[in-house]
């Protein structure tokens, strides 16, 4: 081992506690200013295309996540769940546009599938003794 080694060590910690309370100080700043404008600038968050651009993206990064956890570890489970989720997700926002009822309940469980198929595939992954 280097005799730079543990300076370097202590480096890197003072850059990543510099950054940590920099981005603190910014969220400290920006989060009641964002809370004052929301009034605002709320109705031009209320938009069909921004939500579906907003859905189309989430989804396609959580599908990114459960396809590399599923070539780890190789349970199709979690996978059914995460897909059942997002089409609980789909459903719901089908529902709203026609006003069906319970149209939040399909969010609700929706939501809790994603969930769960996210904590089920990171828990798969951290046991999965192949790739370790």
């Amino acid at each position: 081992m280097s005799v730079l080694y543990p300076v370097l060590k202590l480096v890197n910690k003072q850059r990543i506690l510099t950054l940590a309370t920099f981005v603190c100080f910014v969220h400290c700043m920006l989060t009641p200013l964002t809370f004052l404008l929301m009034p605002t600038v709320g109705h031009a968050l209320n938009n069909v295309f921004l939500e579906y651009s907003l859905l189309l993206f989430s989804v396609s990064c959580g599908a990114l996540v459960m396809y590399l956890g599923y070539k780890r570890h190789r349970h199709k489970s979690v996978i059914a769940f995460f897909v059942s989720g997002v089409i609980l997700n789909a459903f719901h926002s089908v529902a709203e546009i026609y006003h069906w009822p319970a149209s939040e309940l399909y969010l609700l469980l929706g939501t809790a599938l994603v969930l769960f198929a996210f904590l089920r595939n990171r828990a798969e992954v951290k046991n999965c003794h192949c790739c370790h």
